[in-house]
């Protein structure tokens, strides 16, 4: 005689456990919608940009193409090339976590990534500013970076991609 074989209630829970985080991770992978008021605003010649409207200028961009196949910036960002702009982040070090930074990245959310999953290069912003405007001490807290914005491929000697967005940094202080 033939047993129709059953599911334990330990494997239907390991079951519905797998589901909903299989549920969950494809979720965090989907292009969320911007939050109410994302984008930017142009108040008195300054753009307060933030970084949903960069995500959402879809610049797509493989560092591994070649210097002559370079994909230009989505209009939607190369409007914005020469204006002073002001936007929110927090800072990536980029050589050292030395208590004085002068260049850094900045990003989104803290240590660069949210979840688990790292910004692209397309997704940061290069901020580089003189030694004696201001110093960036404490990366755990957001900075408001207010500057000429730059958008475009930037190369280094070696030909490498060094950055797509950037801002020469006039201001720099901790938001709040």
């Amino acid at each position: 005689m033939a047993t129709t074989p059953r599911i334990s209630g330990k494997h239907l829970t390991l079951g519905l456990i797998v589901l909903l985080a299989g549920i969950l991770v494809t979720s965090l992978f989907q292009k969320q919608p911007p939050a109410k008021g994302a984008g930017m605003t142009n108040q008195g010649g300054v753009v307060k940009l933030d970084f949903d409207y960069i995500r959402d200028a879809d610049y797509r961009f493989d560092a591994n193409l070649p210097p002559q196949k370079d994909q230009p910036p989505p209009p939607k960002l190369k409007q914005l090339d020469g204006r002073t702009v002001e936007i929110t982040g927090f800072v990536m070090p980029l050589y050292n976590p030395d208590p004085k930074q002068f260049e850094f990245l900045l990003a989104q959310s803290p240590n660069g990534c949210c979840f688990g999953i790292p910004p692209q290069i397309q997704h940061l912003v290069l901020v580089r500013m003189d030694s004696g405007k201001s110093e960036v001490n404490d990366t755990t807290v957001p900075y408001v970076i207010r500057g000429t914005f730059s958008v475009g491929i930037d190369r280094d000697s070696s030909g490498d991609v060094y950055s797509l967005l950037r801002v020469a940094a006039v201001s720099v202080k901790p938001a709040g």
